[in-house]
């Protein structure tokens, strides 16, 4: 299973930004994931998020990069 996860903010407007690029260019994945990073901080920092937008891929389990 292919998966996208997308750590932001919502005052993060490069965060907007990669959202709306994301929409525009039809990316697709098995499961997209957009975490806001101020509400899941535990994940963030499991994920090692250090900053936002930050985005991670996985193929079959896998972090992409």
């Amino acid at each position: 299973m292919n998966t996208l996860t997308l750590y932001s903010a919502e005052w993060c407007v490069p965060c907007k930004a990669l959202k709306d690029y994301c929409k525009a260019k039809d990316i697709t994945f098995d499961m997209v994931y957009d975490i806001d990073s101020e509400i899941g901080q535990e994940m963030s920092a499991k994920n090692a998020v250090r900053g936002v937008p930050t985005l991670i891929a996985d193929k079959d389990g896998d972090e992409v990069t």
